[in-house]
């Protein structure tokens, strides 16, 4: 296993190396974490979304039933938890000034917030996003007993 891993390193790296972070006209704040599920992203993209007047909240929309773009702005809730995944419908109930985006494409929801006219987009689990020029300094770790 050691001699893989360290071809998985080496190509990580590389690849991490050819990306050219790409800045989209808005600032983009990142949400991730270094473990797996269930450390608190989504209520710190939450709370840190109350902070701005129009934010928009791009994320993947992990488990949800259909592919391409959802946009919810407005309040208009255009389809179900299926389509947009159960994340994505937290945001949108919780959140009735934000714009939500859910995209397999994040850097072309990133587009669309500006287009829409966003002041900032908070991206959920985009912590790996090498080509998105994004502000990573919010980086929430799980830790077994965090009391």
């Amino acid at each position: 296993m050691l001699p893989l891993s360290g071809l998985y390193c080496l190509a990580a790296y590389l690849r991490y190396r050819r990306s050219v972070p790409l800045y989209y006209g808005i600032p983009v704040v990142s949400v991730g974490n270094l473990s797996v599920g269930g450390s608190g992203k989504t209520p710190l993209v939450i709370e840190l979304a109350r902070h701005f007047s129009k934010p928009a909240i791009v994320l993947r929309g992990y488990g949800r039933k259909s592919r391409g773009m959802v946009v919810v702005k407005d309040r208009d809730i255009l389809c179900d938890i299926a389509a947009s995944g159960d994340e994505a419908m937290l945001y949108a109930t919780s959140l009735p000034h934000a714009v939500v985006i859910v995209s397999e494409i994040r850097e072309r929801a990133i587009a669309e917030a500006k287009a829409i006219g966003c002041d900032i987009v908070l991206l959920d689990d985009g912590y790996g996003k090498h080509t998105i020029d994004k502000l990573d300094l919010i980086i929430d770790v799980q830790t077994p007993n965090p009391f």
